[in-house]
């Protein structure tokens, strides 16, 4: 017997659909858009179709608000810095490990490691 892969275009709609009945709590839904944003100018760059995987995305990247991300990643940062100043190293910080994707208003969505 033939096993036949089917493939279903997903569009922003969809995307946050599935996550608000899947994972309601992962993402804000400026994240989702982001995110749905940077998959797409992934797959188009270097010319192929992702597999559209909600678990596998939670599991990879996620938002979280700045003084988390100080506390998860042991973010060395001045304290002495206002609050503008702290989030810039924090983001910086993302930045130069190549986790970074993009500020919220939530906070900041990244690549998790």
């Amino acid at each position: 017997m033939k096993v036949t892969t089917m493939k279903t275009t997903v569009n922003l709609f969809d995307f946050q659909r599935a996550f608000l009945e899947l994972r309601p709590d992962n993402f804000t839904n400026e994240a989702l858009s982001i995110l749905f944003d940077y998959f797409e100018e992934i797959d188009e760059s270097m010319g192929i179709e992702s597999e559209f995987d909600v678990i596998g995305i939670c599991c990879d990247y996620a938002e979280d608000t700045v003084e988390n991300l100080i506390a998860a990643y042991s973010i060395e940062v001045d304290r002495n810095q206002d609050e503008d100043g702290i989030k810039a190293q924090v983001l910086d910080y993302l930045a130069n490990e190549e986790m970074l994707i993009k500020e919220t208003s939530y906070g900041v969505l990244y690549r998790q490691f």
